[in-house]
């Protein structure tokens, strides 16, 4: 018996639609397997980069909690802004201890020149008087200074016979520039 040959168009055709739709179907699942791996790399690596973050978070609070008692004593090397008598009196105090004459002869503070900086400075041209022992005990005492300073402009001459002094005693002076840190709190 002869299959018409209509019959065999339609198979044929049948037979070609199942072969794209099968093809579709493929493409389809491919895409959709493709996204789900990609967005399973992408979700894998977010929990990695949280899993390091958390690390790294924790290092830098045990780090923070480590370093506490530095950092409190950092605060001691400046003076406060808002207190640059400090500074001054940390620098006339150096004469009652050195036994030498301290005096300030000018002083200037400068604040921060940026709102985002935080550090300025005390400075003063100071006027040490006395014996030897007692200028150069003085110049070691500013050199020791607790906080953050800077010294220029050192001279150091002879002044001449101390007044009242039987015994030969000479009077030395030293003319020099402190500059002290101060630090703005937050």
């Amino acid at each position: 018996m002869k299959h018409p040959r209509n019959t065999r168009n339609i198979i044929f055709l049948l037979s070609i639609v199942s072969l794209i739709v099968a093809f579709c179907l493929y493409a389809y699942m491919y895409q959709v397997s493709n996204e789900l791996v990609d967005s399973t790399i992408s979700a894998r690596k977010i929990v990695k980069d949280s899993q390091t973050n958390l690390v790294q978070g924790k290092e830098i609070i045990k780090l923070h909690e480590s370093t506490a008692a530095k950092r409190e004593r950092l605060s001691s090397f400046f003076v406060p802004a808002e207190n640059a008598v400090a500074a001054i009196q940390a620098i006339e105090s150096i004469g009652d201890s050195s036994g030498a004459s301290v005096t300030i002869s000018s002083i200037k503070t400068s604040a921060p020149s940026d709102t985002k900086e935080r550090i300025g400075q005390v400075t003063a041209s100071v006027v040490i008087s006395g014996s030897w022992g007692d200028v150069m005990q003085a110049l070691e005492l500013f050199e020791t200074l607790q906080y953050q300073n800077d010294i220029k402009n050192v001279s150091l001459n002879y002044a001449g016979q101390a007044d009242g002094s039987s015994g030969g005693g000479r009077n030395w002076q030293s003319n020099f520039d402190i500059s002290v840190a101060t630090i703005q709190k937050i």
